[in-house]
């Protein structure tokens, strides 16, 4: 609605003009009223939302309806006036006109004319502001395409520097990135620290507020170029200009520039991040620079996250580590169903390569010769993996997805364990699995009714005499005592959670007769429900 005042001195006329204008249906809503001129001035103030029509009489005392239109037009430029007068001077007209009015209604008021006016005085201001949207649209839309532009060239330059004539590469930086121009860089790859949970390599969470966050710290800089590469990486270019010298200060001066960036986007993230850090270098070899920056933050696989982690430190080399006889190893405790020692065994491997970290390599190595041993207890026990398990099984996923040696061991740990006990479920014989599939279908579905031994075996696809002839003889109890053991198990449960009610206990736990699962209850534990917390 299209916020409106009325000002004249007269209060029998701003009464009439309330009253008898269709405010509403025409699109306004009343914000206000005032007698003069100076306090009109000050009801435009104290309004909460902006007011774009006034009808204002042009002869009032103190301040007149001309002077006052002076003034708010200074405050309020947008403002809309209707100027009402007992006059036909041409004079006020001219004044009124230059002052942006939109009308001027002689008094006495023809509601007609005011409603006429008004309905095309709200065309005016409709039509600006489609007008100031499609602007602002377009506007954004410049803005996307800008930064598309800037996104597709800047990644060009990570990727393919040396395939960018000098030409390009001169209007690319002074269309995109002219902080660039004629300065020693560095570059930085940046990722957060993110806790993936085992058994879900493919989870990823919603970023997008964290690096919303790390784009508005960085807006703040001057002194930075701000991208993300093919996988959403975040890649901030840092020029040095003239902060660094040549020698120990540039060292130095590169260090403190990236704790500065790194604390202030770890600050804003909420969350633990590690940062990749190129050699200072020059726009020319700016993809090497980006290739150094990723295998820097790669290397969190070796040292952890939470860290800058620079290429200068990286090793140039690294010396084999011991795993001589390790898949061996593995493979005999696994087959001895000698789990807890294989499982103490891979720890025991990743505390000594934890000790003294080496290079990224390396833990691809380790991490090799692990998920070939389980490859090979896999074949061994014919056992059948999923597509996503096997995928799963991939080196270079396992240490780009889990980043972190401690992540890496935990995945590593459970998966020798998840194997081995699907291994040994398989070598199971086929009556300990009937028991095991009978069990778990009452566990399901002890609250039903008409859960019966029947029932069991017909989801099972076994004749009921032959499943009550195996069950007793695996498990000791019978069918009907299994089930009343897990009914009565759920409702002591019940009891202890503070539900007192035996008739919802009952139909809980798969008793359509209270009295009787009172009775079945005193049996099982000696006490009736009533008594069991007394």
């Amino acid at each position: 609605m299209i916020q409106a005042i009325v000002v004249d001195d007269e209060f029998l006329i701003r009464e009439r003009i309330k009253r008898f204008v269709q405010w509403d249906t025409l699109g306004f809503e009343l914000a206000g009223e005032a007698g003069d001129g100076e306090e009109a001035l000050e009801l435009l103030d104290m309004v909460n939302t902006p007011v774009q029509v006034v009808l204002v009489d042009i002869n009032m005392p103190m301040i007149d309806g001309l002077e006052f239109a002076k003034r708010a037009r200074l405050k309020y430029p947008d403002i809309h006036f209707i100027f009402l007068t007992g006059y036909s001077n041409f004079d006020y007209v001219r004044t009124a006109l230059q002052l942006g009015a939109v009308n001027y209604i002689l008094k006495p008021i023809d509601m007609e004319e005011l409603a006429e006016t008004l309905s095309k005085v709200k065309i005016l201001i409709d039509e600006r502001q489609n007008m100031m949207d499609r602007t602002m649209i377009l506007e954004a839309n410049v803005a996307e395409v800008s930064e598309l532009g800037k996104r597709n060239f800047l990644c060009r330059l990570l990727e393919q520097s040396q395939l960018i004539n000098e030409e390009q590469r001169m209007e690319g930086l002074r269309n995109y990135a002219s902080e660039l121009l004629g300065s020693e860089l560095i570059v930085l790859v940046v990722t957060p620290d993110q806790p993936i949970r085992i058994h879900e390599l493919n989870l990823k969470i919603d970023m997008a507020s964290v690096y919303a966050g790390w784009i508005e710290t960085l807006a703040l800089r001057n002194d930075c170029v701000v991208t993300f590469d093919d996988t959403e990486r975040l890649v901030i270019f840092l020029p040095l200009r003239d902060k660094a010298v040549k020698g120990e200060c540039e060292d130095t001066v590169v260090q403190e520039l990236c704790k500065e960036l790194m604390t202030s986007l770890r600050e804003k993230a909420g969350m633990t991040l590690t940062m990749g850090v190129s050699r200072v270098g020059h726009i020319e070899t700016i993809d090497r620079a980006y290739r150094e920056a990723l295998l820097s933050m790669r290397h969190k696989a070796v040292y952890g996250g939470d860290r800058m982690i620079r290429y200068e430190e990286l090793p140039s080399e690294w010396k084999a580590f011991q795993l001589q006889g390790i898949r061996e190893q593995l493979l005999i405790d696994l087959r001895l169903n000698r789990v807890e020692q294989a499982v103490n065994r891979i720890k025991d491997l990743f505390a000594r390569f934890n000790e003294q970290p080496t290079h990224l390599d390396q833990m691809y190595f380790i991490v090799y010769e692990l998920i070939a041993t389980l490859n090979i207890y896999a074949e061994e026990q014919q056992m059948d993996m999923t597509e996503e398990e096997a995928t799963s099984l991939n080196t270079a996923q396992v240490i780009e997805q889990l980043e972190t040696p401690s992540m890496i061991e935990a995945w590593i740990v459970e998966r020798f364990g998840t194997f081995f006990s699907r291994a040994g479920f398989q070598k199971q014989s086929p009556a300990v699995k009937l028991v095991e599939a009978a069990k778990a279908y009452i566990d399901a579905n002890y609250s039903n009714t008409e859960l019966d031994l029947g029932a069991i075996a017909q989801e099972l696809y076994i004749h009921s005499n032959y499943l009550s002839r195996i069950f007793k003889a695996e498990s000791g109890l019978s069918i009907t005592e299994y089930v009343t053991f897990c009914r009565m198990n759920k409702a002591k449960q019940l009891l202890l959670d503070g539900h007192k009610n035996v008739e919802y206990i009952a139909e809980q736990i798969g008793y359509a007769d209270p009295h009787y699962f009172s009775k079945c209850f005193k049996k099982h534990y000696h006490v009736p429900p009533s008594k069991f917390l007394m």
